[in-house]
């Protein structure tokens, strides 16, 4: 809770008279980010221009405003968090999947003839991208706009103009997942 009021500047008091508990802040946390997602994909669905160049555009301004919010540091909040509490792991889950059918259905936009397996595999990669380039800023915050652009450009082209590759679909990667997930290892 501590390291949550820091990046709130309050102070935990302050907290615990807005919330009741620590799974209503956070839950509080995750429906606000989640809203603020499906408003850039609301929005990124109705833009005009190249697909690639809409969502370039929009990866950036996200990633520009999780890094200027603190964002970054209290998802790991969340996410340790929905670690102990099943509750929260299926809530985040949910929404994530939220986010990928949106993203499925602005990618259908622009890709008519792909069917709905493709579309899934392509949001997913589109997500991957986006959560890896986040952890990435961290790690080199002095990457520039400019750079984020060539950077980013020629995998989302790759993503969404490539044809889909054969593999495991997210419904069997998932299947695979839940599999594996009772000995406690997870195989590749």
């Amino acid at each position: 809770m501590a390291s949550v009021a820091a990046n709130a500047r309050m102070s935990v008091g302050q907290i615990y008279r807005h919330f009741e508990n620590k799974e209503a802040l956070v839950d509080a946390i995750v429906e606000e980010q989640i809203d603020v997602a499906v408003r850039d994909l609301t929005r990124l669905a109705s833009a005009e221009g190249r697909l690639c160049d809409r969502l370039l555009e929009n990866f950036l301004g996200s990633l520009r405003r999780h890094l200027d919010s603190g964002f970054v540091s209290l998802i790991h909040e969340v996410r340790a968090e929905a670690a102990r509490q099943p509750k929260l792991r299926a809530l985040l889950a949910g929404k994530d999947a939220e986010i990928a059918r949106r993203m499925a259905d602005i990618l259908r936009t622009g890709l008519p003839e792909a069917d709905d397996d493709d579309l899934e595999m392509r949001a997913e990669r589109i997500c991957l991208l986006f959560e890896g380039a986040l952890m990435r800023l961290l790690r080199r915050p002095e990457l520039d706009e400019a750079d984020l652009r060539s950077l980013l450009r020629p995998m989302l082209e790759a993503v969404v103009l490539s044809s889909s590759e054969p593999g495991l679909k997210p419904a069997a990667l998932e299947r695979e997942i839940d599999h594996n997930a009772g000995d406690g290892h997870r195989h590749g």
